[in-house]
């Protein structure tokens, strides 16, 4: 049953970030995150189950989801479970290319590694939602 859940959730949150980021941009779409509050306190779906789920849904979605759209599902659906996680956004200047990646202690998603690859100047941490980071520098341009 949790699989399953993890599942629907999962492909639901992938449709909706694909519409929101297209319909009202990036911004727009943080500041829902941050308008979100308190987390609950309870992990109603257990780590494997939410990891199997979301790598399904992700592999059966009908829409062509990039990473920004997937790192956004995947970061709340672990903050709604209560796990922590930081969702992250970089570039790479030189060839140009971004990414948006989600940092967690749950190994098989984790995605740590990119902040050696990229300059990280968006950040959205589970404790603080209100935190958001944004940081880029003019002299690294």
């Amino acid at each position: 049953m949790g699989k399953f859940c993890s599942f629907l959730l999962s492909y639901w949150y992938l449709i909706y970030f694909y519409i929101e980021v297209r319909r009202k941009g990036l911004p727009a779409v943080v500041n829902i995150m941050k308008g979100k509050g308190q987390r609950k306190k309870r992990r109603w779906i257990s780590e494997p189950f939410i990891v199997s789920g979301y790598q399904l849904a992700c592999k059966m979605h009908f829409l062509n989801v990039e990473c920004l759209e997937r790192s956004l599902a995947l970061y709340q659906l672990l903050s709604i479970n209560s796990y922590e996680s930081r969702f992250c956004i970089g570039i790479r200047y030189k060839p140009f290319l971004s990414h948006a990646w989600v940092e967690s202690k749950i190994k098989t998603i984790d995605e740590s590694d990119n902040r050696n690859k990229f300059h990280v100047f968006l950040t959205l941490p589970v404790e603080g939602v209100e935190d958001v980071e944004y940081r880029l520098s003019s002299n690294s341009i």
